[in-house]
């Protein structure tokens, strides 16, 4: 998801990565990860997290759903709209 999120130019202000170990490198997936840990599935891997941490950046929204086929993803992304996929 914060892939995503960068997409469209948004990111942990600095006041929100201040309990972040200094010095490593991508400081915003730990705070993405924080967010989306879901205590139950014992991880971050929950797509409905994920979104609702997307969606409380400023101007953002996102949807969790399943696609008949590739070809919507292909739909989606001409669109201009990124899409995160899991297949199993």
């Amino acid at each position: 998801s914060q892939m995503i999120i960068e997409y469209w130019g948004r990111k942990p202000t600095a006041e929100d990565l201040a309990w972040v170990k200094p010095g490593l490198p991508d400081p915003q997936v730990c705070h993405a990860a924080r967010y989306t840990y879901d205590y139950q599935y014992g991880g971050c891997g929950n797509w409905p997290f994920n979104a609702a941490y997307a969606a409380t950046y400023r101007d953002m929204n996102a949807v969790v759903t399943r696609l008949g086929s590739l070809t919507d993803v292909e739909r989606l992304v001409r669109a201009g709209i990124p899409v995160i996929t899991s297949q199993s």
